[in-house]
Parts: C-alpha cells; sequence; structure tokens
C-alpha cells in the first residue's frame, strides 16, 4: 500500500518524463534565465542610470506606481497564471 505522498512523487515523476521541456522551466532553460537574468540585470542598469543622472535624490513621479509594481512587481503573478490555467499538462 502506497501512501499519498509516494503516489504523489510518482505522478510527478511521470509527467516530468512526458515533459519536452523538462521540469520546473516555463519555457526551457535558454528562454527563462535570459528572460528573469535579463529583467534584474536591466533593472541594476536602470539603476545606476538614475543613480549616475541625479535622479534617485528626487520624488518619482505618480506614474511609476504603475511601471514598477503592475508591470514589474507582479510578474511571479503573472508566472503563476501562466502555469496554472494556461499550461496544458496542468490540466490534466
Amino acid at each position: 500500500m502506497t501512501t499519498d505522498a509516494e503516489q504523489e512523487a510518482e505522478r510527478d515523476a511521470e509527467r516530468r518524463a512526458a515533459s519536452p521541456r523538462g521540469a520546473g522551466w516555463i519555457f526551457s532553460p535558454a528562454v527563462d534565465l535570459a528572460t528573469f537574468g535579463g529583467s534584474a540585470a536591466a533593472s541594476l542598469l536602470l539603476l545606476a542610470i538614475g543613480w549616475r543622472c541625479g535622479w534617485l535624490d528626487r520624488a518619482a513621479p505618480e506614474w511609476t506606481w504603475i511601471v514598477c509594481v503592475l508591470a514589474v512587481d507582479v510578474a511571479h503573478v503573472w508566472s503563476t497564471a501562466f502555469r496554472a490555467y494556461v499550461e496544458p499538462r496542468e490540466w490534466r
């Protein structure tokens, strides 16, 4: 008799074996790393530009909230929604 944890581990192993891209990646290792690593590098670059231009010492305009929070900070919500609702394998 197997436990629920063992059955879940077996199902997870079957999903990984059936996955053409490999388990744990949204698209592929190269695309995922370029997307997440590239966005981190871009944010550090923009921070350095802001520091060099003296923009960090001033108040930010109100529209920056939309860019910073909705477009950047909520990225993990979009990725979770994609994996949960758009990925066909997750519907099985």
